[in-house]
């Protein structure tokens, strides 16, 4: 059971780093630009504009680390 959970929890990290890379490359989804990307995945208020490439790279790094 807890090789499942594990199984479980690192397929999950690789995802959202793979996400996270993908938003580095310019990605909008789940967005069509930065400000609504930004409302969507963070909830900020109008004109907030999504992070870098450099810090979605880092969170990526980060959770690739954590797999």
């Amino acid at each position: 059971m807890s090789a499942v959970l594990a199984l479980a929890t690192a397929v999950a990290l690789a995802l959202v780093a793979a996400l996270h890379v993908y938003w580095a490359a310019g990605g909008k989804w789940p967005g069509t630009d930065d400000e609504s990307l930004a409302r969507t995945v963070v909830g900020g208020p109008p004109g907030m504009r999504a992070p870098g490439p450099a810090a979605c790279l880092a969170v990526a790094l980060v959770l690739a680390v954590a797999v």
